[in-house]
């Protein structure tokens, strides 16, 4: 069982990076033959999908860990029955066992 799973990661990742060198390559033969304007669409556009996880990633965390209404503080004080609301988490670097507010 185990070796069948690794040769089909192995493939599985071999599959992706050829497809990935592909469309890399054919989306630069695309902006070669672009003119200006278009050319500058097809970057932001680029710039955009790169971009737009780790800015939902990093919205997604602060509200898990929102001092008022994070999903963090609100599970500790069910689960604990302290009061972690308000207790903020991104202000100390070192908050990995504090005390409850």
């Amino acid at each position: 069982m185990f070796w069948a799973v690794l040769g089909r990661s192995i493939a599985f990742a071999a599959v992706c990076v050829v497809l990935t060198m592909l469309l890399g390559v054919a989306i630069a033969v695309l902006m070669t033959k672009l003119g200006a304007v278009m050319r500058t669409v097809v970057s932001v556009g680029l710039l955009l999908a790169w971009s737009m996880p780790a800015l939902t990633a990093t919205i997604v965390w602060g509200w898990i860990f929102d001092t008022s209404y994070g999903l963090v503080n609100h599970l500790l004080t069910r689960v604990t029955g302290d009061n972690w609301m308000g207790y903020s988490w991104l202000i100390n670097p070192c908050s990995s066992s504090p005390s409850p507010a």
